[in-house]
Parts: C-alpha cells; structure tokens; sequence
C-alpha cells in the first residue's frame, strides 16, 4: 500500500486537534483523570465482590433445589406405601408426642433440619 492511498490523517504530521487555550490547567485534568481512575478501580472491586455474592448465592440455589426434590421424593413415596410401611416410617421419624391441656401438641423428632437442608 503506498502512501497515496491512504487517508491524509494517518500520514499528516499535523495535529488533528485544534489549538486553544483551555480553562482547566493540565493539573486539574490530570487530578480529574486519576479521580476517575480511582472510580473506576473501586467499581471493578465492587463488581467482584457482586459476582462473588452471586456465584454464593447460586450454588445455595441449587443446593435448595436439590433438597427440595428430595423431600418432594421422600413424600411421594409415604403417601404411596401402605399403612404398615407409614406406621415404621413415622415411628422413625417422631421420638415423642405429648398433649398438653386445650390439645396444645409437643412433638420432638429424632431428626434434626439441618439433616437435611445443608449446603455444601
């Protein structure tokens, strides 16, 4: 490519931008340009720790998922076994039952929640 076919800017060798006197002092536009920098710095700190609290929070999303389905499971298949199988399954799960005055139930299960709703 000669020098010919290519545009007058690129091969000028003066500058494009007009000259003028400015009303800001070249310390003040360094003092703006590395305000904006720093701007610029904390807001990619910012969008980390965002990304971080999301990719958190995701992973905890699936895992409710999980234990959801799971329970969803676990549900469909009393509600499908017969009442000797229910019978041992609710003996597994409830330690005891007392009844209080006014039918005021306390109920205490031999599991704990956190059993079953952990993330890992």
């Amino acid at each position: 490519m000669s020098v010919f076919s290519l545009p007058l800017f690129l091969v000028s060798p003066a500058p494009l931008v007009p000259l003028y006197s400015s009303k800001f002092t070249p310390e003040l536009l360094n003092e703006l340009i590395m305000q904006t920098r720093d701007k610029v710095e904390t807001s990619k700190i910012e969008v980390q720790k965002y990304e971080s609290e999301l990719k958190n929070k995701q992973q905890y999303l699936k895992a409710t998922k999980a234990n959801y389905e799971n329970l969803i499971n676990w549900s469909e298949i009393f509600q499908n076994s017969n009442a000797e199988t229910k019978k041992m399954i609710t003996a597994y799960l409830i330690e005891s039952v007392k009844v209080s005055r006014d039918y005021e139930l306390d109920i205490k299960f031999n599991l704990a929640y956190e059993q079953f709703f952990t993330v890992n």
